[in-house]
């Protein structure tokens, strides 16, 4: 075997494996009210007769319909997302296939992930703010108002059990005539407070508030159904 032939079919391997490690499953729906749940995979619908035990992957996109709600479970690090209706969401790996980011661009979601160990990280994320856990029960949301003169999407992040670590993207003078920048603000929530990030005043502010009731009365009727417990193996794709 000659240089070059060996070079070619060392880079064909490395290629292969990792083309490998990409196809490895990060997450699994484990419950649906209903079948009314559509999954992007490459700008492309992914064809299911049952969306209860299908395999997601990095870059998919998942939607719920009208009245739908569905439950995402992750293996590493382990926990389990709900989605409630009409809620639009893309996983995401940062950097390994135990960093998860969920970017969340429109609805409601809850969270509950166990202690992460080692590189594990788990985090989620919207035009205005960031979420970090490290072991936690927490909600997340992105709605807008239903006010005809206030189209602009309110972002929520509010805690149940532990602390969440979150970053609201806020808009602050920068110095000069009317010009806006936008600056992270850091806070660290625990047991019903929440961060409510929207516009007031043509600027985007961020303030810490008190869990409402009603969210709390919400997820009331919104139990998590899945069972960590008996989490289905997540494979690598055929």
């Amino acid at each position: 075997m000659n240089y070059k032939v060996a070079v070619l079919l060392i880079v064909a391997m490395f290629a292969s494996l990792s083309l490998y490690a990409q196809d490895k499953a990060l997450a699994v729906i484990s419950y649906t009210t209903s079948g009314d749940v559509l999954v992007l995979r490459n700008n492309k619908k992914v064809v299911f007769q049952d969306p209860i035990g299908l395999e997601l992957y990095a870059g998919d996109q998942i939607q719920t319909g009208r009245g739908v709600s569905a439950e995402i479970q992750f293996s590493k690090p382990s926990g389990v997302l709900k989605m409630t209706e009409n809620t639009t969401l893309v996983i995401e790996k940062l950097k390994n296939d135990a960093t998860i980011n969920i970017r969340l661009i429109y609805g409601r979601i809850r969270t509950k992930i166990s202690k992460l160990a080692g590189n594990e990280s788990f985090s989620i994320t919207s035009a205005q703010a960031t979420a970090g856990v490290r072991g936690t029960d927490f909600g997340f949301e992105v709605l807008t108002p239903r006010v005809a003169f206030n189209p602009i999407p309110v972002t929520k992040v509010y805690c149940f059990e532990g602390e969440v670590q979150v970053i609201a993207y806020i808009d602050v003078s920068s110095g000069s005539s009317e010009n806006l920048e936008t600056v992270p603000k850091e806070y660290t929530i625990k047991n019903s407070e929440m961060v409510v990030v929207e516009r007031q005043d043509s600027r985007m502010t961020a303030s810490l508030q008190r869990l409402d009731y009603g969210l709390t009365e919400y997820w009331t009727t919104q139990p998590i159904m899945s069972d960590q417990e008996n989490m289905p193996e997540l494979h690598k794709a055929r």
